[in-house]
């Protein structure tokens, strides 16, 4: 039977028109059309009268209009991926009962002559038979897609797409145009065999691939030179191509070029079915294409990482050879200037050769595990020079416990050194560690230890020969790995000629000696140190550090300082407190400052008022009195000739007081 001329079984005729839209989800929809109403438009247009929802579909799609003979004819109306009717594209055909017609993915049923069902016989089986691809390719659409899913070589991959393409569907050449900024380059063009299509014969139709790219929807045409879209685009017109099948790449949610396959000698060459397989690959492809470019940039990342890596080890081994170089160099500085210009000596300030000659000491100390006795005036910094030790020395990462044997009572002393047990005495109420076992793998300060009873003299001698202590009411000893650094202000050597301390001791702290030197001998150092308090107390208030006049620094440096450090720095913070716009003058020094300097056979303060003169002898000769009398007022104020009251009354008018009053017990420096 001619499909083109009306059906003779009685089916067909002049009845109404009456469309059954396949729905993906849900009942189908069915449109009834009357005989004599016209032509039925279907298309995407809404002014159509069956409205299709598919982007393959155009907007003016096909129509449907009573044919001369009683029945219904269907007409192409030049749509961009043509009508299909039982899988056949057609430009013209007489419709039966039965009959699906295709556009895009939309399928519609068509019923005549009042049937409630579609006609069937033999009509859905040859339908899906030309619309499924056949399991063949399906297969080959599976292998292909786990070889570009193992290629990451962007290079390879985009030529293996091109290939894989042409394998699916055939056709004559494959284009593969990607978008970079610049518009569609293309990046790949294969011929059916698998050779590389040569740059000045690549041709192909870039208005289609931008129209695709741009829209997002894929093109169709079995036969481009009779399709009315396509033949006024002058590149088809001019290549001759008679099929086209052209798809959107799309890579991570972004359109970023078009997969175009084309033959130039065969009309019909793709199919719809062809056109869904196509889409489905590019898809996979457009994945494909994501994971390369991102195996890619790992692999510049890797690549730049390791660059940059290199070029860090060598600036690292520069700066290590050029660090090296500046330690040496400042090694070789730090020998010839001597201990003195290093500053590492935890605070202790001066460059004097006193100084230097302490700073050497300490140096050759360092690394001996015996006891250091450390002998000078109050107020030298004796507890500095234990800290030195401590902070140079193998033991830094140790603790560093001091105690002053002068302070605590005498039957509190021995518990406070070597601990106790439970229940030892009163109150004892559980096990406590003494220091010994507190400064374990450390060093222990015990500073005035002159003043340790006898008792307690005998316990520390065995300690120190032994290493270990027993606590109170303990029976058993605990080994401790303690340096013993002792301090005193006056010379063991004459307590233990006076008896009052033993002489085995003595010997046994007095393995490494070190004496501080007073302040009287190293006055070159009173600058130095008025510069470090004075910028210490401007750091800790946040202010620019006074400055001392050049009279009141002559004063600092002659006075002979009975105090030594302490008492200078107690003298700087006075004169802070009374020192205006900045500078200390010699009128906020204390009188015993400003008023000494001078010889009995000298005028005192040439130049000044006698008043200024009276006062300036009478604070001389009281100072010179206690002096003489360690500090005894009685004494001192026999020897002047007049009443302790009177003394007194004196040394309160002109700020005087006996050496040894009001000092602190810790060295500040």
């Amino acid at each position: 039977m001619n499909p083109n001329q009306p059906a003779k079984n009685g089916r067909d005729g002049g009845g109404p028109l009456v469309l059954q839209l396949l729905l993906e989800e849900g009942k189908p929809e069915v449109r009834t059309f009357p005989p004599g109403r016209g032509p039925v438009i279907l298309g995407r247009s809404l002014e159509s009268d069956l409205v299709i929802q598919d982007r393959r579909v155009s907007r003016r799609h096909c129509r449907i209009e009573p044919s001369e003979e009683g029945g219904w004819v269907l007409l192409d109306e030049g749509s961009q991926n043509g009508t299909r009717v039982n899988g056949v594209l057609v430009s013209r055909q007489v419709l039966r009962s039965g009959d699906r017609i295709q556009m895009g993915k939309t399928r519609i049923d068509v019923l005549l002559a009042g049937e409630t069902e579609p006609y069937t016989e033999g009509v859905e089986d040859t339908v899906h038979a030309k619309e499924a691809p056949p399991r063949e390719k399906l297969l080959a659409l599976m292998e292909i897609n786990r070889a570009l899913n193992a290629e990451l070589r962007l290079e390879k991959l985009l030529g293996l797409i091109v290939d894989s393409a042409l394998e699916l569907i055939g056709g004559e050449r494959g284009f593969l145009l990607l978008d970079e900024g610049r518009g569609l380059e293309c990046k790949v063009a294969r011929d059916a065999s698998g050779r590389a299509i040569p740059p000045e014969e690549v041709r192909f139709s870039r208005r289609l691939a931008e129209e695709v790219r741009t829209t997002r929807v894929p093109r169709l045409a079995a036969d481009a030179l009779g399709d009315e879209d396509l033949k006024t685009i002058q590149s088809v017109v001019d290549l001759g191509v008679r099929s086209v099948l052209c798809v959107p790449l799309t890579v991570r949610g972004r359109v970023e070029g078009v997969l175009y396959v084309d033959h130039r000698l065969k009309t019909a060459v793709f199919t719809e079915a062809d056109l869904d397989l196509l889409e489905a690959f590019a898809d996979q492809a457009g994945i494909a294409v994501g994971n390369a470019r991102l195996y890619m940039d790992l692999v510049r990342r890797k690549e730049d990482l390791e660059k940059t890596s290199l070029q860090v080890e060598r600036l690292n081994a520069a700066l290590r050879k050029k660090v090296a170089v500046q330690e040496q160099e400042l090694r070789t500085v730090k020998e010839r200037l001597g201990p003195a210009a290093r500053g590492d000596f935890a605070g202790m300030v001066g460059r004097s050769p006193a100084m230097k000659k302490v700073y050497r000491t300490i140096e050759s100390y360092l690394d001996s595990p015996e006891p250091v006795l450390i002998e000078g005036e109050s107020g030298t910094g004796k507890e500095l020079a234990a800290r030195a030790i401590h902070r140079l020395g193998p033991r830094s990462a140790g603790p560093f416990v001091t105690e002053n044997c002068a302070a605590i009572p005498t039957e509190l002393l021995e518990s406070e050194l070597f601990g106790y047990a439970k229940g030892a005495f009163t109150g004892a109420l559980k096990d406590r560690k003494g220091l010994f076992e507190t400064a374990h793998e450390g060093i222990l300060f015990l500073d005035e230890v002159g003043e340790m009873p006898q008792a307690l003299q005998k316990k520390l001698l065995r300690v120190l020969q032994e290493g270990e202590v027993r606590p109170l009411g303990s029976t058993e000893s605990i080994k401790v790995d303690v340096r013993v650094l002792a301090a005193a202000n006056r010379p063991l050597k004459e307590l233990v000629k006076e008896g009052k301390f033993r002489e085995d001791l003595f010997y046994r702290l007095h393995v490494l000696p070190l004496r501080l030197p007073p302040l009287r001998e190293r006055k070159e150092d009173i600058p130095l140190l008025v510069e470090h308090f004075l910028l210490r107390a401007a750091r800790e208030k946040g202010v620019e550090p006074l400055r001392v006049s050049a009279k009141a620094m002559d004063l600092l440096v002659s006075f002979h300082w009975p105090g030594n450090v302490r008492q200078l720095e107690n003298e700087l913070k006075r004169a802070a407190i009374l020192a205006e716009e900045g500078e200390i003058l010699p009128a906020h020094l204390s009188p015993e400052i400003r008023f000494q300097g001078f010889s009995p056979g000298d005028e005192p303060l040439p130049g000044a008022t006698l008043p200024e003169k009276v006062k300036a002898l009478q604070v001389r000769e009281i100072l010179k009195a206690l002096e003489n009398r360690e500090g005894n007022k009685s004494r001192a104020a026999s020897d002047l000739g007049i009443s302790r009251f009177t003394l007194q009354r004196l040394m309160d008018k002109y700020g005087i007081h006996a050496a040894g009053e009001g000092e602190e017990k810790q060295d500040p420096s």
